[in-house]
């Protein structure tokens, strides 16, 4: 080994004394005659334990290996005292530590010796301790111990310092004066050498436990900035989640999401894309920032701007990557494109800039990756919502075309059809007056077909005419301009004469009609034209569709309007504001036919016939059962169908003063 890690030492002869023990903190002494000293076994253990107890008090390394030199120098009464380390990852043994008997030598602290070539080191490194009576001539031939040796020339007794079987380094004592080591003078220091490496191996120990300490409190402080970061990253996510998926307006979801990131990841600046159809070329829809002039509605050829970006971004990876502000006064600028896309495709891109050397990390790429997903379903949502919207305004609009083609040739067939009407029953007049016509009231053998074929005419136009009065009614009831005249009515007499005139033409058609109409139904307030209109037309439809030997029921009755609980039940929308305790029911029940049940909830419908195997067995335009419920509804009432049992029944409730 090198001569700044070899010390040698030699005992001198001085009168004898005794080993004064000192409490820590106090000079340790001892007699000037260490032979007599290091004999006595009782000294020798004494002297060890006022070592121990010197060093031991000492966690810091650096303080510690220089206190035992101090100490063992001067208790041992030796001219040098060297502690080196050896550092293996290095190839090197480094100088700790030093004593100096009389104060006037060179230092070699934090000198490092080789380790390659050393004939010391590699036999300390077989824990052999080492004497050299002489270390001038002994290490003549040694290159690298042969300088030291020629500085400090004498006995060097070398000691190999290991915790547990791992070398640590060397502890090296210097004597001037040749002539070697005694036994109990090896086994004295050996015994401190111990002591120390017990010593070292504490404050090891210690600082590893402070290393280890000031990484949990580094860990704990890193897992709580990251924990801390993660909730107000769940916060924002969710807040922009519920903000975006609450709006339906595309422009408002982009805002959103930008004014966020820019504040949460403190930003210089954020924009977000939306691509074209072809997806070549990107337009701003939105920033936010003030490091970056604003790009808004500027139109990015993907092609030829950032390609390889793009090209990332069109296959829905992200890319992180820096440039340079300007070459003037460059500023190195972080970018992280995300891409916007869903499982449709790509819509757009989101840009992040921060003029930093610091990357986004992983947690921050995530956040804004679930961003972007929230924001692709967002807005593909808005832009469903606008296509249907738009759908919802094309229907609207030709709902509108339709309603005026129908009010415009409604009344444009009405007054030809009048006067069709008019020109028949003159025509009806003059050909009976000429003789042409026989009298019905006469009989005749042969059937007059010119009063037959009047007759078809006259049907059929009156035919006409109900069609476009329905017409007509129906755009006034669906425009909200259908008028009402309110009259008190007595329940039991106006429905027996609406009755009357349909008792004849049940008997044609082979049914039968009942009646269940009690003669106390109080009277009610509604409209009389509207009412006689509704059951006129659910009465033709009941003989209409009737099969012959079939039974047709008009029953009335008055019901409660109050629900369990005595609350008044709400008949319709339109009812009036006062509460009636009672309704008047009105029932019109045939047998022998019925609805089917995927079909009741579409007769009401405007144009809606009912699919059968004989679609021209009745004819009809789809308008009665619509107009009905429209009425319904203006005079306040509700109606309702049920079928079922080989019967259909539909029902009509009226409000009413009852009382």
């Amino acid at each position: 080994m090198n001569s700044d890690s070899i010390s040698a030492s030699k005992h001198r002869r001085l009168p004898k004394a005794t080993v004064k023990l000192t409490h820590v903190g106090e000079p340790l002494q001892m007699a000037s005659n260490p032979d007599s000293v290091m004999s006595q076994p009782m000294e020798q253990e004494r002297l060890v334990g006022a070592i121990a107890q010197r060093v031991r008090h000492t966690l810091n390394l650096n303080d510690l290996v220089t206190l035992a030199a101090q100490e063992l120098g001067k208790l041992l009464l030796v001219d040098r005292v060297e502690i080196v380390k050896y550092v293996p990852q290095q190839n090197l043994w480094r100088h700790l530590a030093e004593y100096c008997g009389d104060g006037d030598c060179d230092s070699f602290l934090k000198t490092d010796i080789p380790d390659h070539n050393n004939p010391l080191a590699e036999r300390l490194k077989q824990f052999e301790v080492v004497h050299i009576d002489n270390a001038n001539p002994v290490l003549l031939e040694d290159e690298i111990n042969r300088e030291f040796a020629q500085l400090f020339p004498g006995s060097w007794l070398l000691l190999p310092l290991k915790i547990g079987e791992t070398l640590w380094g060397s502890l090296s004592l210097l004597q001037k004066q040749g002539g070697g080591w005694q036994p109990s003078q090896v086994k004295l220091i050996q015994a401190a050498a111990d002591q120390l490496m017990i010593a070292i191996e504490h404050s090891q120990l210690y600082q590893q436990v402070q290393r280890l300490n000031e990484e949990l409190e580094h860990t704990v402080k890193q897992r709580t900035a990251e924990l801390s970061q993660a909730l107000a990253s769940e916060s924002m996510l969710k807040r922009i989640t519920d903000r975006v998926r609450d709006s339906l307006d595309e422009s408002h979801i982009l805002e959103t999401v930008v004014e966020e990131l820019v504040n949460l990841l403190e930003l210089d600046h954020c924009d977000t894309g939306l691509y074209n159809a072809n997806r070549n070329v990107c337009t701003i829809a939105y920033d936010y920032g003030t490091m970056l002039p604003s790009t808004r509605g500027k139109a990015i050829d993907m092609t030829t701007t950032y390609p390889a970006v793009y090209d990332q971004l069109l296959c829905c990876q992200h890319v992180q990557f820096c440039r340079l502000t300007s070459e003037a006064q460059p500023v190195k600028q972080t970018i992280l494109a995300c891409p916007i896309f869903d499982n449709q495709g790509v819509l757009g891109d989101l840009w992040l800039f921060r003029s930093s050397n610091h990357l986004f990390n992983d947690s921050e790429v995530r956040l804004v990756q679930q961003i972007t997903n929230q924001c692709a379903i967002a807005i593909r949502q808005a832009r469903l919502y606008q296509a249907s919207q738009q759908q919802v305004e094309n229907l609207e609009h030709l709902n509108l075309l339709k309603d005026n083609f129908l009010s415009t040739i409604s009344h444009e067939l009405r007054t030809p059809m009048s006067t069709m009407k008019m020109a028949i029953q003159m025509l009806t007049l003059a050909l009976g007056r000429e003789g042409v016509l026989l009298d019905p009231s006469k009989p005749s053998p042969n059937p007059n077909k010119i009063a037959h074929y009047l007759k078809i005419l006259n049907d059929e136009c009156n035919r006409e005419i109900a069609l476009i009065t329905d017409l007509l009614d129906l755009q006034q009831l669906e425009a909200g301009t259908h008028s009402l005249t309110v009259q008190p009515i007595d329940p039991v007499s106006y429905l027996h004469r609406i009755l009357l005139p349909f008792q004849e033409q049940v008997a044609q058609h082979q049914q039968t009609l009942a009646i269940d109409i009690p003669p106390t139904l109080p009277p009610i307030l509604s409209d009389s034209q509207s009412l006689e209109r509704i059951l006129v037309e659910l009465l033709t439809n009941a003989c209409k569709y009737t099969p012959a030997e079939e039974n047709i029921l008009v029953a009335a009755k008055v019901i409660s309007n109050f629900d369990a609980a005595n609350q008044p039940i709400r008949v319709s929308k339109r009812a009036s504001s006062h509460t009636f305790p009672h309704v008047l029911s009105i029932s019109v029940i045939n047998t022998g036919i019925e609805i089917p049940p995927d079909q009741l909830g579409r007769i009401f419908e405007k144009f809606y016939r009912i699919p059968n195997s004989d679609p021209h067995r009745h004819s009809g335009t789809g308008l009665g059962l619509a107009l009905v419920k429209k009425l319904v509804l203006q005079i306040g009432g509700r109606i309702f169908a049920e079928s079922g049992d080989g019967r259909t029944c539909f029902t009509v409730e009226l409000p009413g003063n009852l009382g």
